[in-house]
This record gives structure tokens, sequence and C-alpha cells, in this order.
């Protein structure tokens, strides 16, 4: 799993991916107890569209370590709303292990 969510990732722009990606790594963190980061994940697994529910994954994702895995969030959510200081700020940063 993490192969395939951490950065740059393995999803491409293929929604259903993104989808059954997020909602399983969402199961797995709310069974390791991480319920805030599940739910995150389970709303960017609901709409992989959703900027918002991008950003917020990604944030949670950097809080507990895992900045390769949130670079990918965030560098998805960047190509959407491209130019978003804070998106682009904490995609680049994530992604070079910040």
């Amino acid at each position: 799993m993490r192969c395939t969510l951490e950065y740059p990732g393995q999803l491409g722009e293929d929604m259903e991916r993104w989808r059954e990606a997020l909602s399983i790594f969402g199961r797995i963190c709310a069974s390791l107890a991480e319920e805030g980061l599940g739910e995150s994940v389970a709303q960017a697994a609901d709409d992989p569209n959703d900027c918002q529910a991008l950003y917020e994954s990604g944030y949670q994702l950097i809080e507990r370590n895992l900045g390769g895995i949130a670079g990918t969030v965030l560098a998805r959510a960047n190509r959407l709303v491209p130019d978003q200081e804070y998106i682009s700020f904490l995609s680049n940063a994530s992604a070079s292990g910040f």
C-alpha cells in the first residue's frame, strides 16, 4: 500500500484507483486507532477531486510523519487547484521529506 501512495504515487488520474487506495488506507488508519486520520482519508476517498478533503488528509499525514504519502495527496490537490500557496508549500515540503 505504501509503495502505491508514497510520493509521487502510482495512481495517476484514475479516480477509481484513488478511491480504492484511499478507502483501504483510511480503513487501515482507523483500525490502528488513528480515527482523525482515517476519517479525513475516507473523505478524500469519497471524492478524490475534493481539494479541501485532500488538503486535510495531507495535513493529517504530515502530523503523523507520513510525509511521502502526504506529498502524493497534496500534489493531487495542487494539480486540481494550482498555485494555492499553502498546498504548494506542504506538497513540496512533504515530498522532500519534511
